[in-house]
């Protein structure tokens, strides 16, 4: 190794022997390789003595003061260097030898914010002490309390608390405190706040302090503000999702969701371009539970919803059955059943996906029948509007009725509903059959006998032998006792296993005789 490089290699190492032996033939000033100062190496490695020994020298030859403030390619000084390690010693020892200790390196940063940065806690406190700057910013605007309070240094936080200026922005117009509740140091935060720090102000992009914490995941931090007065209804403009509330549906933490739900106002989307949080948590089911529970709508905003998400779906449980039909997942079955709980209705979308997917359908039929029960008070499948849905859907889909209507009639459905031009026009022949078979034909208009008489005329209908216009006489005593007790209660309920009948008829008072589309094994003449 030569000589020159045996110089830096000694103030680094802390040889201050060999460091004095070399320097008597050679210039303080004298720069390695990556433009540093024997200073600039002892400084960087702590090395008190060989600090010493090198301003000695630098003393000797005059050049004190600007040898002291001698910068780095990178515009950092001896003290910078010594403060970014946390080496107090040296730092004393060159602030007393009139080093700048304010000085900036080419990011912005001077040797105070560099040691709060690092988390030098004692040489930030040394360099307060000897005339550090507190409220200098870097080139992001962030002061030491910012920084920090980024850190998680509560220590330090402690420290710069009394120098006030809590309620400092960068230049994201972000303040000390919400840069505790976006990295989650909640005891940072919980100082700032009850030194008086401003919990609402917002950020350049619209967002809170409570919506950091909020999507942090930080459960504590989330209290803190709160406690503290933080508005969970303050609407972060221009910002994505709108309201804490919304971050913590399409979050992780149900207990965050809990806390904030609790506090939430419970009219979320029926002002101008809102939109409920649940529909951020249309794929988890202890989210959407926690929302539905509380009272969150599942309707309302949906078109703003839409609009935002581009959503293949016009309401928010047929945006769960298309992922059902899409991924038959456990959460989406799940988020199914407690929207058609809460109320949701079955719309055309809804219609459009469960027939085109029998798994679907057989879940969301099962779900209907539970919810409107099976005994006697058994209510109504599907109210008006749900109905006047189907059928619009069923006459475009009725070409596929084999493989949906089976499920839909052995629910409740009522197949009275679907004899309209349209459906009979385009079913299949056996899935024609098998519904003409659960009605009494003999009350068909002429509109539909002339429907049915066209497809046997074009041959896309061929009525089996027994089925006749006038159906026998047991048929129409079934069909009696169904419009008695309702398509509903006969289906669902064990109505029939108490009548004074055969057990052998109880099968055909409940249709189980008659063949369903596709199906080899079941049912037989009925008339």
């Amino acid at each position: 190794m030569d000589e020159g490089r045996c110089v830096f290699t000694a103030a680094r190492r802390g040889d201050r022997d060999l460091l004095r032996t070399l320097l008597l033939n050679r210039s303080v000033k004298e720069r390695s390789d990556h433009g540093l100062t024997p200073l600039h190496e002892a400084a960087r490695a702590g090395e008190t003595g060989c600090v010493r020994e090198v301003l000695s020298m630098a003393a000797a030859s005059g050049v004190f003061i600007e040898y002291v403030n001698t910068r780095a390619p990178n515009g950092q000084t001896a003290v910078f260097m010594a403060a970014a390690e946390g080496h107090t010693d040296v730092v004393k020892l060159l602030a007393a030898a009139g080093a700048n200790i304010n000085v900036k390196d080419a990011s912005g940063l001077t040797p105070l914010l560099a040691a709060v940065s690092n988390y030098k806690p004692a040489t930030a406190m040394a360099l307060i002490r000897k005339g550090g700057a507190v409220h200098v910013t870097d080139a992001s605007g962030q002061s030491c309390l910012h920084l920090a309070s980024a850190k998680g240094s509560s220590e330090l936080v402690s420290m710069l608390l009394r120098f006030g200026a809590l309620n400092l922005r960068n230049v994201e117009q972000k303040t000390a405190l919400y840069l505790a509740a976006e990295h989650g140091h909640h005891e940072c935060l919980e100082m700032l706040a009850a030194a008086g720090a401003n919990v609402e102000i917002q950020a350049t992009d619209g967002g809170t302090a409570l919506m950091a914490a909020t999507e942090a995941q930080s459960e504590p931090c989330v209290d803190a503000l709160l406690k503290h007065g933080a508005d969970p209804n303050v609407v972060c403009s221009g910002y994505w999702p709108p309201l804490a509330i919304h971050a913590a549906a399409g979050g992780g933490n149900i207990s965050i969701l809990r806390r904030l739900a609790a506090v939430t106002r419970r009219g979320l989307g029926s002002g101008e371009g809102e939109v409920s949080p649940v529909f951020l948590a249309l794929e988890k089911p202890e989210m959407l539970e926690v929302l539905l529970k509380e009272g969150f709508s599942f309707k309302a905003g949906w078109e703003n919803w839409e609009y935002v998400e581009h959503c293949d779906s016009e309401s928010p449980l047929g945006q769960v059955l298309y992922h059902m039909v899409d991924d038959p997942a456990l959460n989406h079955s799940r988020c199914m059943s407690l929207l058609m709980r809460a109320g949701a209705p079955l719309t055309e979308d809804c219609w459009r996906l469960s027939l085109s997917d029998p798994c679907v359908l057989d879940l969301l039929l099962a779900q209907r029948c539970e919810d409107q029960g099976k005994g006697p008070g058994a209510r109504p499948l599907l109210s008006g509007e749900e109905l006047e849905a189907l059928v619009s859907v069923a006459e475009v889909d009725a070409a596929e009725a084999g493989s949906w209507l089976p499920a839909l009639l052995e629910s409740g459905l009522d197949p009275n509903a679907l004899l309209v031009p349209a459906f009979l026009e385009e079913a299949p022949s056996e899935a024609l059959t098998y519904l003409l078979e659960m009605v009494d034909r003999s009350t068909l208009g002429r509109p539909l006998r002339d429907v049915l008489e066209q497809r046997q005329k074009m041959k896309t209908w061929t009525p089996p032998a027994h089925l006749e216009w006038v159906p026998s006489l047991f048929h129409l005593c079934r069909l009696r006792l169904r419009a008695h007790l309702g398509p509903d209660v006969l289906m669902r309920s064990p109505a029939v296993t108490q009548l004074p009948v055969p057990l052998l008829l109880h099968d055909h008072l409940l249709f189980a005789d008659i063949k369903a589309p596709g199906d080899p094994h079941s049912g037989s003449p009925s008339d």
